[in-house]
C-alpha cells in the first residue's frame, strides 16, 4: 500500500544516469491518480475573487497597463524591478477575458503542469508510487498550492524550469537531438524573463547536461549545450535589465511614486510577516548578518515541508528547534548530493549551491522562493532515505522505514490542515470578512468609495518631475504596526493601484500608523507637498491578524513591547480614509459603506 512506501526503489548504489524502465501501465497508472487528486484538490480553491497578495497586485496591474496598450508600466511609470514575462503572458489573457478568475486558473494551470512534468522527473530517480507520492505531498505544501489563487509569477517559473530540466534529462540520456536542444534554448529564455532569480536556474540546468561527463572532451555536445544554457540566461538576464534601466529622472520619479523595491528597513516578508516576538533592531555588521542568514538557512526548509512552524516565532525555544529541524533536513540533502557527486550525478549538488544562494542572499526566510526546487526537495529526501537503508541497515528496528513513514505523515499532516482551512476561507459566502481576518475589507471599501467620486485626479503621472500631480490624488501611508513595532509594506500602495487605476502616492513622512496630535503638522506639511487630498492609513491591528485568524488577546498582551498596554487600545483593524482639507489643513474620517462580491474584474478593464 502506497501510504507505508515500501522498501522497494531501485538501489541508491546502482543509479543509473538512464530512466530506469518501468511497465508503462504503473507510470500512467500513478500519473493519473497524482494528477485527478491534485486538479480536484486545486479546483476547490478557486473563487471569483481578487486574493490580496502584494506582489499579485504588482503584477496584475502591470499586466493590465500591458493589456491596455499603455506599455510596461506600473503606476504609470517605467517598470525596473520585474522581468515582463509574467505580466505579459497575463495580459494575454486580459485582452479575452478581464476576470481574476481567469487569471486565477492561468496560475492553478501553470503550476499543475509543472507538478505533473516533475512526476517524470521523479520517475529518473524513484518507482512510479513514490514518484506519484512526491508530486502530491509537494503540490499540497502551503507555499505551493497558495501560488494557484496568488498570481504571483512562480507558477509561470516552475512551469519553465520543470520543463527544461526534463529535457536536460532527456538530453542527458540521449533522447533528445536537435529539436530538444532548441527546446532548452528557448525555455532558458523564458525562464530569465519571467523572473531575476532565472540566472540561478542555470546550475541545476547544467549540472544535469554535465553529470557523468568528466574525462570527456570539452567540445562534445553536451558540453556545449551547457555552455549554450549558461550564456543565454545570462545573457537574457543582462540584456533585460539593461532595456528596463531608468534614466536618473524616471528613478527619482519612480522612488516618489513607491515603484522600487520595498523598503530595507526591518521588516518580514509578507509570508512570515505574522508574529514576531524579537525587537525590532538597527542594521547588523556584514558578518553578523551573513552569519544569521546561515544559521537561518533551516528555517527556509522547516517553513517549506512544515508550513505551521512559522509560527513558532512566539516562542525563542520553539523558534530554536525549528530551525534544528530544518538543518536535519538539510543534513540529509548533504549527504546525498555528496555522495551523488562522487559517483558522477550532479544534480543535487547543483540543488544545494542554488538553495544556498537563495538563502544568504535573502536577509529573512521565505520558502516561497523554494518552491521552483520543492519537488527535487522531496524526492531527494525519499531517495536519501533509500539511500541510508541500503548503506546502514537497522535489523531489529528498521529506523529508516520509520523516519521514512514520520517524514511522509508529518509534512501531509500539517499542510492539511492548512489547506483544509483554505479551502473553508474560499469557499465562503463573505470571502473578504474572511480572508485574513478581514483586514482587507476596509481598503477595498475606501477604494470603491473613491471611484464612485468624479475623476478630478490626472489618468496618468506627469513625466515631468518638477510638476506636482493634481489634487485628488490618493495618499497611502505604508507604515504599520506589528504587535506595537513600526514595520513597512508596500502591499497597501499596490492593492490601490490595482483597484483604482489612478495615480498613487505613498507618505513620505508621518505617523506610523495613524494619525497623532503629534504628528499632524508633518502630515499636513506632506499633504500640501504631494497636493493630496485622500489619505489612507492602516490603523494598528487590534488584536493582530494571524493568517485567517485573529491572535487571542492574551498572546497578544505577551507578545506586544513591553512600553505598550493593549489594554489601553480599543478593538480596531483595517484601513481607515481620511479627507484633507487644505484651507483648514484638517483631517476629516471619511466613511466608506460596505462592499460585498467586488471586486471580480480587474478594476479599469470591465
Amino acid at each position: 500500500m502506497v501510504f507505508f512506501f515500501p522498501m522497494t526503489e531501485l538501489p541508491a548504489e546502482t543509479l543509473q544516469f538512464a530512466s530506469p524502465a518501468y511497465s508503462g501501465r504503473d507510470v500512467l497508472r500513478w500519473f493519473w491518480a497524482a494528477a485527478s487528486v491534485l486538479l480536484v484538490a486545486y479546483l476547490l480553491l478557486q473563487n471569483p475573487y481578487w486574493v490580496p497578495g502584494g506582489d499579485s497586485d504588482f503584477y496584475v496591474a502591470v499586466a493590465r497597463s500591458m493589456a491596455l496598450g499603455q506599455g510596461f508600466k506600473y503606476n504609470g511609470l517605467p517598470v525596473a524591478i520585474s522581468p515582463p514575462g509574467w505580466p505579459w503572458l497575463m495580459a494575454q489573457v486580459l485582452r479575452f477575458s478581464t476576470s481574476f478568475l481567469a487569471l486565477k486558473l492561468l496560475t492553478m494551470l501553470c503550476m499543475y503542469a509543472s507538478l505533473l512534468i516533475s512526476y517524470f522527473i521523479a520517475l529518473r530517480f524513484v518507482r512510479p508510487a513514490t514518484a506519484a507520492v512526491c508530486i502530491l505531498l509537494c503540490g499540497l505544501l502551503m507555499p505551493v498550492y497558495s501560488l494557484t489563487y496568488f498570481t504571483h509569477s512562480e507558477g509561470m517559473y516552475c512551469l519553465l524550469s520543470a520543463w527544461a530540466l526534463l529535457i536536460a534529462l532527456r538530453l542527458r540520456e540521449g533522447r533528445s537531438g536537435a529539436v530538444g536542444i532548441v527546446t532548452l534554448l528557448l525555455l532558458c529564455v523564458g525562464i530569465a524573463l519571467t523572473r531575476w532569480a532565472g540566472l540561478l536556474q542555470a546550475i541545476p540546468l547544467v549540472a544535469v547536461l554535465l553529470s557523468g561527463k568528466r574525462g570527456t572532451p570539452w567540445f562534445t555536445r553536451h558540453w556545449k549545450t551547457a555552455l549554450a544554457v549558461f550564456l543565454i540566461c545570462a545573457g537574457t538576464f543582462a540584456a533585460a535589465r539593461i532595456m528596463q534601466k531608468l534614466t536618473v529622472d524616471e528613478v527619482l520619479l519612480s522612488k516618489q511614486y513607491g515603484n522600487g523595491e520595498d523598503s530595507d528597513e526591518p521588516e518580514l516578508p509578507p509570508e512570515t510577516a505574522t508574529v514576531s516576538a524579537l525587537p525590532t533592531k538597527g542594521k547588523n555588521s556584514l558578518p553578523v548578518e551573513y552569519t544569521q542568514r546561515f544559521l537561518n538557512a533551516g528555517k527556509w526548509f522547516a517553513w517549506l515541508l512544515w508550513q505551521p512552524s512559522r509560527f513558532a516565532s512566539v516562542n525563542k525555544y520553539l523558534d530554536f528547534f525549528v530551525g534544528l529541524i530544518g538543518w536535519g533536513v538539510i543534513g540529509l540533502l548533504a549527504w546525498l548530493a555528496i555522495d551523488s557527486f562522487r559517483r558522477g550525478e550532479w544534480l543535487w549538488i547543483s540543488l544545494a549551491i542554488y538553495c544556498g544562494a537563495l538563502c544568504m542572499n535573502w536577509p529573512n526566510p521565505n520558502s516561497r522562493y523554494f518552491v521552483p526546487v520543492a519537488p527535487l526537495i522531496l524526492i531527494g529526501l525519499f531517495l536519501v532515505l533509500q539511500l541510508g537503508r541500503e548503506r546502514y541497515p537497522m535489523r531489529a528496528f528498521d529506523g529508516w522505514k520509520w523516519l521514512r513513514r514520520g517524514l511522509f505523515y508529518t509534512v501531509l499532516l500539517a499542510n492539511l490542515a492548512m489547506y483544509g482551512v483554505d479551502v473553508i476561507v474560499m469557499r465562503s459566502s463573505h470571502f473578504y470578512d474572511t480572508f485574513e481576518a478581514g483586514q482587507h475589507k476596509d481598503l477595498i471599501n475606501a477604494a470603491r468609495y473613491l471611484l464612485a467620486l468624479p475623476q478630478r485626479p490626472p489618468t496618468t503621472i506627469p513625466a515631468d518631475q518638477q510638476v506636482q500631480p493634481g489634487e485628488g490624488n490618493l495618499i497611502v501611508n505604508e507604515r504599520y504596526e506589528n504587535l506595537g513595532r513600526v514595520r513597512y509594506s508596500a502591499a497597501g500602495t499596490r492593492s490601490m493601484v490595482l483597484l483604482m487605476d489612478r495615480p498613487v502616492k505613498p507618505l513620505q513622512h508621518g505617523s506610523p500608523s495613524r494619525l497623532m496630535d503629534d504628528f499632524q503638522p508633518r502630515l499636513t506639511r506632506e499633504m500640501n507637498r504631494v497636493h493630496g487630498e485622500f489619505l489612507l492609513i492602516q490603523k494598528p491591528a487590534m488584536p493582530w491578524r494571524l493568517w485567517h485568524f485573529k491572535l487571542p488577546m492574551a498572546l497578544q498582551t505577551r507578545l506586544m513591547k513591553p512600553t505598550t498596554n493593549p489594554t489601553d487600545r480599543e478593538p480596531s483593524g483595517g484601513w481607515r480614509l481620511y479627507h484633507y482639507n487644505r484651507d483648514t489643513r484638517t483631517f476629516t474620517l471619511q466613511p466608506t459603506p460596505s462592499v460585498d462580491d467586488w471586486p471580480t474584474h480587474v478594476p479599469g478593464m470591465e
